[in-house]
């Protein structure tokens, strides 16, 4: 006689094999996302990114300058412009991201010890390519600012190492650690692949359990684990532990063998502490659903609960700089344990004992599960098998538009689920995320000092770095090791170390280096002490310059004084604030509007789709029939009028009253906005509505939509600059409606353009209606309908 488990694992597997649906949501979105997260960023480094030069001097110098630009690998000069106003509205239209201005008589002023100065300009509204501007235009012309004294100097019979030596006595030295190349495949990668992995996990979970309560087949289910709830869950969940963990040790393999992310852990135990987060994830589900286990309330929740993960997790603000009761949830996800412990390990190279907390927490979840299965249990026994006897009301089969639009709205406003998506999905999904990025800014990322020195000079030094907004000093030791233990610990997010002879240097007339190490788990960190370590260093240097003048020959002296270092200002273009939430948000609420639009109109096709699969107990007469092209041109005009009506209205709270609530960026004309709106709209309904041919049932939709939120603002081009993208995906942005919509209306938006910068946008959204309209009529002709005459 064979066992209860294996009768349920059994009967599991035949469910499995019985929908293609599994297939899809256990396979193929999991190796999609893989195959999306490796590629998409290309070589992973932010280079050949495009820029301008505003040459209004035209010397042998500016041309000189314009050359060494050219040089910078980060830069690809395509444009050249005569004046800047020209080179704005490039940047407006991102045809570049930012630019050069070289002003006239630069080349009189800079020879003559007047006063010259260098401008750049950089697009702050996209934050990493912004920041990546920022930092190769400070390289490439810190020596073009010294050149002006360094020339004269070499002149009056000077050395180049006297002159800089006296124009930076302190230098700085910048070590990434464990990704020097900052490449973004390192960074975003591997998190965000899991990222979308638990969603697929948290949903698919819900829906196995869920679909057992909603086709009235639970108490078989039960009965086949001879009552025994435990034996059912683990029987039922046991193939899909399988298949997602193999999935994740291959794209572990994938992650950390072909795409070469750099690992010095231990795979095995990465391999061990990925099983145990998806026993963990598939525990928190098991949770979420025996508290009130109906499935077309759970979903959304939960489909919403895995995209927060995304934010929660860490990845790309730190949820140390978020308000306390945001830090204190994130912790709720299990997947933010486990992006501090593959963290540590690629990072850190650090061992268990750095993370067996994290570890211990996702133990947590199966036994919080195992405490709650009692309750599901009890929800099964009182479930009353029920047939569904309710007369089939088809909202697709009618003559009149207006019955059509009425019978939508009804649909709609009469279904509990679809309102839940509606309310949490844009109201409180909406509020939630302005909320976790409220902070903006990452403020006093912690670094230890190791302090060799212990001179007047380092103790200024770690002084005026402890004043800077940007970074705190968490403590002061001689012990580099323990510093870097420290770090391993995530106590600090960077080490400053400042050698012995770090004041004697610079008394001796010597350039003395001090050395930045900084972890690169997390962007933002990293930016700030980097930003917070050079403005340091620029103001010790101003202020112990005048000290080092003795050291120089008098034609040193007579050199600076005849001439002057180029000043070079640098100009972020539309976030004043600099804010993270200021640059994502706007991107956000699109998504938001996207994501739950399709999901609106999946659940309500899905609905309709199950209803034409039951059969109907009655001994009235049956008619099955397909639509006229006139009646799924009906049925498409009127649902679409429906959802244009209903998101217009959620727009504007989204758009428009939000960003008022929460400080973010609103320079956009609100007629442009909504012009824009209209295409947006229109073919999102089109797209979801020619999509509807693949959704069976009122749940299945979630599953295919709710995992790829980070997903679409990826393919729109705000987080990484889409001229660096395989060409495939490249393409991809016009394919989905919300990708050039995000990246018009971060234009509208943040940005203050009008509609001839969104041009391209706008040719593509309608472009994507006319296409997605044909393609809803053909699906609506072609469905096949059940109706009583």
């Amino acid at each position: 006689m064979k066992s209860p488990l294996y009768n349920v694992l059994h009967r599991e597997l035949c469910r499995m094999t019985s929908r293609r649906l599994y297939l899809g949501v256990c396979l193929v979105l999991p190796l999609f996302c893989l195959f999306f997260m490796a590629t998409i960023f290309g070589s992973g480094q932010m280079e050949n990114i495009p820029i301008g030069i505003v040459d209004q001097d035209n010397t042998a110098t500016s041309r000189q300058i314009a050359r060494n630009i050219s040089a910078v690998p980060t830069f690809s000069v395509t444009r050249h412009f005569t004046d800047e106003a020209a080179a704005r509205q490039a940047v407006q239209r991102k045809e570049i991201y930012g630019y050069l201005s070289i002003p006239t008589g630069f080349e009189q002023h800079a020879t003559t010890g007047m006063d010259a100065t260098l401008s750049y300009y950089y697009h702050y509204a996209l934050l990493s390519v912004g920041s990546e501007l920022m930092a190769a235009f400070e390289t490439a012309l810190a020596p073009v600012a010294l050149s002006p004294i360094a020339m004269e100097a070499i002149s009056l019979g000077l050395n180049q190492e006297q002159i800089t030596t006296f124009l930076l006595p302190v230098q700085a030295s910048m070590h990434p650690l464990y990704n020097p190349d900052l490449d973004y495949s390192v960074y975003l990668s591997q998190p965000f692949f899991y990222v979308l992995f638990q969603i697929l996990i948290l949903l698919m979970t819900v829906y196995a359990i869920g679909s057992e309560i909603k086709f009235n087949t639970a108490q078989e289910w039960l009965t086949t684990a001879r009552g025994n709830i435990l034996t059912a869950v683990i029987g039922k969940l046991l193939p899909y532990t399988f298949i997602f963990s193999v999935i994740g040790i291959l794209a572990n393999y994938i992650l950390y063998g072909v795409v070469h992310i750099p690992f010095h852990g231990s795979l095995l135990m990465m391999n061990l502490m990925t099983l145990i987060f998806i026993i963990a994830t598939q525990a928190l589900a098991v949770f979420i659903f025996s508290i009130f286990p109906r499935i077309a309330y759970i979903i959304s929740i939960v489909s919403m609960i895995g995209s927060l993960g995304a934010t929660l997790s860490g990845v790309t603000f730190p949820v140390t700089s978020m308000y306390p009761p945001v830090h204190a949830a994130s912790y709720l996800f299990p997947v933010r344990h486990f992006t501090e412990i593959s963290q540590s390990m690629i990072y850190f190279d650090s061992g268990f004992g750095y993370y067996w907390q994290s570890a211990a927490i996702l133990l947590l979840f199966p036994l919080l599960a195992l405490l709650i299965l009692p309750r599901l249990r009890h929800w099964i026994l009182k479930d009353a098998v029920e047939e569904d006897s309710a007369p089939i009301h088809s909202t697709a089969y009618s003559s009149s538009i207006a019955t059509i639009i009425f019978r939508e709205w009804r649909a709609i406003s009469t279904n509990a689920a679809i309102l839940l998506v509606l309310i949490g999905g844009i109201f409180a999904y909406g509020l939630l995320y302005n909320l976790m990025y409220a902070p903006n800014l990452v403020r006093k990322t912690p670094v230890a000092v190791v302090d060799n020195s212990h001179s007047a000079l380092s103790r200024e030094y770690i002084r005026l770095l402890n004043a800077t907004p940007q970074a705190s000093v968490y403590a002061l030791t001689p012990n580099y090791l323990e510093a870097k233990e420290w770090l391993k610990q995530s106590k600090v997010d960077g080490i400053l170390y400042l050698p012995a002879d770090f004041d004697a240097r610079v008394g001796r007339g010597e350039q003395s280096v001090f050395s930045v190490y900084a972890a690169t788990d997390a962007f933002l960190n990293f930016k700030n002490l980097q930003e917070a370590s050079s403005r340091v260093m620029l103001a010790v240097n101003d202020a112990h310059r005048a000290e080092g003048a003795v050291f120089l020959p008098p034609q040193g002296l007579l050199a600076v004084a005849s001439s002057a270092p180029v000043n070079v200002a640098g100009t972020a273009l539309y976030n004043y604030t600099e804010g993270y939430g200021s640059y994502l948000i706007p991107a956000v609420m699109i998504i938001i509007i996207f994501q739950t639009l399709l999901m609106v109109i999946g659940m309500v096709t899905g609905e309709e789709a199950e209803r034409n699969r039951r059969p109907i107990f009655s001994k009235q007469s049956q008619l099955n029939m397909n639509l006229t092209w006139r009646q799924a041109l009906y049925n498409v005009s009127g649902r679409t009028f429906v959802y244009v009506m209903l998101y217009f209205i959620f727009a504007l709270f989204l758009l428009g009253l939000l960003p008022h609530f929460f400080s973010i960026p609103n320079i956009g004309n609100g007629r442009d906005i909504i012009t824009m709106m209209i295409p947006f709209l229109i073919g999102t309904s089109f797209f979801g509505l020619a999509a509807s041919r693949y959704f069976t049932d009122s749940e299945a939709p979630l599953l295919m939509i709710a995992f790829f939120s980070v997903g679409y603002i990826f393919l729109s081009g705000v987080s990484y600059p889409l001229e660096l993208m395989p060409w495939y995906w490249q393409a991809a942005h016009y394919v989905v409606p919300a990708a050039p919509a995000v990246l018009a209306f971060v234009k509208l938006n943040s940005m203050g353009g009008d509609m001839a910068d969104i041009r391209p946008e706008m040719i593509t959204l309608w472009v994507q209606v006319v296409v997605y309209f044909l393609l809803s009529l053909w699906v609506f002709k072609h469905k096949h309908y059940r109706f009583r005459l």
